[in-house]
């Protein structure tokens, strides 16, 4: 019973410890260069720092079908803006067609 109480313990440190470790990864990274013109990092935004790393590191193939449903849904809008072009230069040319051939037929009469 007593060593059970103990691995709890154990156990409970160590994901504690894992989910710190990860939380302290998941900031934002600045880079500046001091009075001295060394290279310096840190964890805060300091005037003239610049973010050299966001805290939310994706893997590439997530930022690729990221990517990939963002080029799909513009596509989608120009396909659709286009298609309203079309049809908008489509009922123009109608509508002159109309009066030209009602001017026509006025004079014809």
């Amino acid at each position: 019973m007593r060593y059970t109480n103990i691995l709890a313990a154990i156990a409970g440190a160590l994901t504690c410890a894992v989910v710190l470790c990860e939380v302290a990864q998941a900031g934002d990274v600045y880079k500046y260069v001091d009075e001295r013109g060394a290279t310096m990092y840190t964890d805060k935004p300091i005037p003239g720092a610049v973010l050299v790393s966001t805290g939310s590191q994706r893997p590439p193939e997530a930022a690729s079908r990221n990517y990939a449903a963002t080029q799909a849904a513009t596509n989608g809008q120009l396909a659709a803006s286009n298609q309203r072009i079309a049809d908008t230069q489509g009922n123009t040319r109608a509508a002159e067609s109309v009066s030209k051939d009602l001017e026509e037929g006025t004079r014809g009469v």
